[in-house]
């Protein structure tokens, strides 16, 4: 059932993240699937937070005018980082949560930015990635703790909801007789 969910919520993401206008002059999408990936790092185990990143990176790519890969790679890096900081920081504040996604808008941009630049793929310079970068993180500011609860939400109703603090490595281990 988590995986359901999981698929469910990134691909409204994504038709939600499409259909928003573009803010500003750079083109500010509201980073919705970035939320998802947000919460997934904050509240799960590493292999679901790579879950996570793929289906969205690959639903943000197959979105956009990019070739399929890039941001699943950025998508996958950032949630990792975020996830192996959930056991230090208290994941269900408000304000942790927000600047989990400001910092994931932002790193996940400039991140994607470069690597279409290097790639060739675009020919964008640094000062519009910036500028989208920081658009962004202001946009994640805003969206990231509502994409949280409406998640957190779903998670209780379907009977997924998780324990407060998953452990990292939950491994079954077996002792001898």
């Amino acid at each position: 059932m988590k995986i359901i969910i999981l698929l469910f919520s990134a691909f409204f993401a994504a038709v939600l993240q499409k259909a928003s206008p573009e803010i500003g002059a750079v083109g500010i999408k509201l980073p919705l699937l970035q939320g998802v990936v947000v919460y997934y790092a904050l509240t799960r185990r590493a292999d679901m937070t790579l879950a996570a990143g793929l289906v969205a990176g690959l639903l943000h790519d197959a979105l956009s005018l990019m070739p399929l890969g890039y941001s699943v790679l950025c998508f996958c890096a950032v949630g990792i980082v975020a996830n192996r900081f959930r056991d230090v920081v208290f994941n269900e504040s408000f304000l942790t949560i927000a600047f989990f996604g400001a910092v994931f808008a932002a790193v996940g941009t400039a991140a994607l930015g470069a690597a279409l630049r290097y790639g060739g793929v675009m020919e964008v310079g640094w000062g519009r990635i910036f500028l989208k970068a920081g658009g962004e993180a202001i946009a994640g500011l805003v969206c990231a703790p509502l994409i949280f609860r409406v998640l957190a939400g779903m998670d209780r109703l379907t009977g997924n909801a998780p324990r407060r603090r998953e452990p990292i490595d939950a491994e079954i281990r077996y002792s001898g007789i």
